[in-house]
């Protein structure tokens, strides 16, 4: 880890870069530089995530249903009371530029906050080269009374760290990262979760999984398996009730009268099912 004359000497040299997404409020190494770590302030803004979701299916975010899910607040200068169990996602003020194979940065809370119950946690803890970005944080309050913080607060610290060995520059999405970037499953790791994929299949009460109606098209094809599922499933117990009436009742006016019902039945799930799905409720909320 690297000693504050050791950053310094980093930072003028442009080894790092760092730089504040508000030009009105620099970046300041004289006061954000301490004995072994730098400062970092949090942003003007924050999102939170929507309450009235029965839950969210972790394999099935798309672009539109990261926009509906996340609600974008921004802070005012008197600050912003989190809860007792509440969680926000933010981005810190500063964006930093590791320009260099040998170091790399890990960030973490700072120890004041979190002997109050405030936990900071970074969503890319090691801060790599190639990344240029702001640094997106998670927020939460463990403690039982709420606690009030502040736009550009002082609330988390970067390490720098010298790594031994060859490093790969990191260019994946968040690695020029200028404002928080909500996450997105992309269909490439879906496809590595085929197990996964079959389990939902075979779970009725979990195939649709929200309350609200979004545009949902990395999972389009699980509704339709699911139908396909019920109709055998249907045919199936058709089938059955046929030879057992068949071969033990043998009578012919409650054999049409079973016949008639389980058509009524099929035909009446099969219409409750897509009206669920249509609305994209999850048959078990009704």
């Amino acid at each position: 880890m690297q000693s504050r004359h050791n950053i310094i000497e980093l930072l003028e040299t442009g080894v790092i870069e760092i730089s504040s997404t508000n030009e009105d409020y620099p970046f300041n190494k004289d006061h954000q530089v301490g004995s072994d770590s730098i400062d970092l302030r949090l942003g003007e803004y924050f999102f939170k995530i929507r309450d009235d979701f029965k839950y969210i299916n972790t394999l099935s975010i798309t672009n539109n249903f990261a926009n509906e899910l996340f609600v974008k607040h921004n802070f005012n200068s008197m600050g912003y009371i989190l809860k007792p169990q509440e969680i926000i996602f933010l981005p810190t003020l500063e964006r930093i530029n590791m320009k260099s194979p040998r170091y790399y940065g890990y960030v973490s809370g700072r120890s004041i906050y979190s002997r109050l119950g405030l936990s900071v946690h970074c969503t890319m803890t090691k801060f790599g080269f190639g990344m240029n970005s702001i640094i997106s944080l998670q927020v939460i309050n463990n403690s039982p009374v709420p606690l009030k913080i502040y736009p550009k607060q002082k609330l988390v610290q970067l390490e720098i760290h010298e790594i031994y060995g060859k490093m790969t520059p990191y260019d994946g999405r968040f690695s020029l990262e200028k404002t928080y970037l909500l996450p997105i499953t992309k269909e490439s790791e879906l496809e590595s979760y085929i197990d996964i994929e079959k389990r939902i299949i075979q779970d009725d009460e979990h195939v649709v999984i929200r309350k609200t109606k979004y545009d949902e098209s990395v999972y389009r094809k699980l509704n339709f398996y699911f139908k396909a599922k019920k109709i055998i499933g249907s045919l199936l117990g058709i089938g059955g009730l046929v030879s057992f009436f068949g071969l033990y009742a043998q009578k012919p006016d409650a054999y049409i009268l079973a016949l008639v019902l389980i058509s009524l039945l099929i035909t009446i799930d099969f219409i409750y099912t897509e009206l669920a799905l249509s609305k994209g409720v999850s048959i078990d909320e009704q």
